[in-house]
């Protein structure tokens, strides 16, 4: 025995919850409708009522549904009256798919009754997970130029209404920014439900030279959904660094240019700001240690200002023990600056080096005194001569 279409069709109306009866008027009708639940990707059951309010009857009426986004009609998406008394009421139901990629929102179902146009309110919900950031922390609070392991921690959100699962998180940072070492730039999370938060931390370093300004990076997503759908999802957002002065050590000179064991010298040091901020009160340090064979008049020499990509130079007094070595030496130094009432300290280092005083040669002093001493004998001859030629005119 063959089973009615429309009785399978009743029977799955009776199984599935509907919405309100909803009740719109249009020209001389009443359309009173309500429908299954709308899924995006999935097909829902409509069903609507036509009653003539008029005091007459109608005859050859037409109902005719427009193709309109997110709708599809699986069954026929005409309906012809041929005539209808008043009072008189006609059902119809259809089926209709909604469209994969479709959010949950109201959407206009449009139609044409008669030549006059209206629409029917459909509530669609969606079992697609949506992902979000919603929240941006690091630590320090300020990101600047030469910093270490900062500490980033996103906040990652569900506002879709379907589970995002087997979520794998990828940081893409931008240019000037380089992941810590031993910290990773991929976290797994798992599922995220609907309305979930889940915490994701990564680490970086940035460049000695960055400039101030938004910095946009990248966070890439990868995630099913309940129906094994896979998603890729690539989500901005910006990283706000704030610029400093940043110095570096562009020459060392001394002069005399040679230093030997028990001399003295002055030590000249220029420095660049080679960052995008200006830096106040500036002044070089230098450390003396026992390892040294220097002593320096004054440790601290102010430079005061300097300006971004602009130079300044300290000037020092050294004296160079006795028994000093010949070496090469390592010589620290410490850069401190002002910016926006934050004391800035930088260290560096510079090479001064001690030679050995050159060894008198023998044949050398020999020809000098010998070019002396040959020197003295002319003039003596000359002065003789001179003296007795005076007294011959006497």
């Amino acid at each position: 025995m063959k089973t009615n279409p429309i009785y399978f069709i009743l029977a799955i109306l009776l199984l599935l919850p509907l919405v309100q009866a909803i009740e719109i008027n249009v020209d001389d009708y009443t359309i009173d409708y309500s429908y299954t639940k709308a899924v995006s990707g999935e097909r829902f059951y409509l069903t609507i009522t036509i009653t003539n309010e008029a005091n007459n009857t109608k005859e050859d009426i037409d109902l005719n549904f427009a193709d309109s986004y997110p709708f599809n009609f699986i069954s026929d998406e005409d309906l012809n009256i041929e005539s209808l008394a008043p009072d008189e009421s006609i059902k119809k139901t259809f089926q209709i798919e909604v469209a994969t990629n479709a959010d949950s929102n109201n959407y206009d179902l449009e139609f044409e009754l008669d030549n006059e146009d209206s629409f029917l309110d459909i509530e669609v919900t969606s079992i697609k997970p949506e992902l979000i950031i919603t929240d941006i922390s690091v630590e320090p609070k300020i990101i600047s130029p030469d910093q270490e392991d900062v500490h980033l921690t996103l906040k990652l959100g569900n506002i879709g209404d379907g589970e995002a699962n087997f979520v794998k998180a990828e940081i893409i940072l931008p240019s000037g920014f380089t992941a810590s070492d031993s910290y990773s730039t991929q976290e797994y999370l798992g599922s995220l439900s609907k309305s979930d938060n889940k915490s994701i931390d990564f680490y970086f370093d940035t460049d000695k030279l960055l400039a101030s300004g938004p910095h946009q990076a990248r966070l890439n997503l990868q995630f099913e959904d309940e129906d094994h759908e896979s998603y890729q999802v690539s989500l901005p957002f910006n990283l706000p660094v704030i610029g400093k002065p940043v110095f570096a050590v562009v020459n060392s000179d001394l002069a005399p240019q040679e230093l030997h064991s028990g001399s003295k010298a002055v030590l000249g040091i220029t420095l660049q700001n080679i960052g995008t901020e200006d830096g106040k009160e500036t002044s070089v340090r230098i450390f003396e240690n026992s390892d040294l064979p220097f002593k320096f008049d004054e440790k601290t020499n102010y430079i005061g200002s300097i300006d971004s990509q602009e130079l300044g130079r300290a000037v020092f007094n050294l004296v160079v023990d006795s028994d000093a070595t010949p070496n090469n030496y390592w010589v620290k130094i410490q850069i401190r600056t002002v910016d926006n009432g934050n004391v800035l300290v930088t260290e560096d280092k510079i090479n001064i080096a001690v030679v050995a005083k050159e060894p008198l040669n023998l044949d050398s002093v020999l020809l000098a005194a010998l070019l002396v001493l040959i020197f003295l004998t002319a003039v003596l001859i000359i002065f003789l001569l001179f003296k007795k030629g005076k007294r011959k005119r006497r």
